[in-house]
């Protein structure tokens, strides 16, 4: 049972005087997955993320986000085992999984999109982030979502690799508080 959401917690870039961004504890990052005909969610307690981010260039911005897999909470805790094992995100072998933007772009919309590779299980793979950023002060959300498939990154493995019991796509969503500096 499956996902692998992870990381893409974003952070944002700078450039010469752009500013730092800290994640804040009221942040979350979430997946949704379908086991057996049923929506499911979950999320990870534990994640970082360093941001620099200018909104007036963002295309001098990084995001770099560490995402702790053996955090992850369904609510039921065999599942949560269960997906911890070795046919699944094997933590005992990758207890992380890293989101690392290599371009952030404004959109015409006004929103912003972060080019990034996403390594989970030791398989990297490129990925998009579409996500909105509002400022106020010293303060920002960020909220943006993508979907990726689980088997892109090796989660699910012999009696789960299938997609009969639980689907491939796997749509993560974030939502980070930040105060600006360090």
């Amino acid at each position: 049972m499956v996902v692998c959401a992870l990381l893409f917690i974003a952070p944002f870039s700078a450039y010469a005087d752009a500013a730092n961004w800290r994640i804040l504890p009221e942040s979350a990052l979430t997946f949704r997955f379908t086991q057996s005909g049923s929506e499911l969610e979950g999320r990870f307690e534990r994640f970082s993320a360093a941001i620099e981010l200018d909104p007036a260039a963002p295309e001098n911005g990084t995001i770099s986000a560490i995402i702790d897999t053996t955090s992850i909470n369904t609510e039921n805790a065999n599942r949560d085992t269960l997906l911890q094992s070795p046919e699944l995100f094997d933590t005992g072998r990758w207890p992380q999984a890293t989101f690392t933007a290599e371009e952030i772009s404004r959109q015409p919309d006004g929103s912003y999109a972060a080019k990034a590779t996403l390594t989970i299980r030791d398989v990297s793979r490129p990925v998009t982030l579409p996500f909105t950023l509002d400022i106020t002060g010293n303060q920002a959300v960020a909220e943006g979502a993508l979907t990726i498939l689980r088997s892109d990154f090796g989660i699910g493995q012999g009696q789960w690799a299938g997609t009969d019991i639980v689907a491939d796509p796997v749509a993560i969503h974030i939502l980070i508080h930040a105060t600006r500096g360090s």
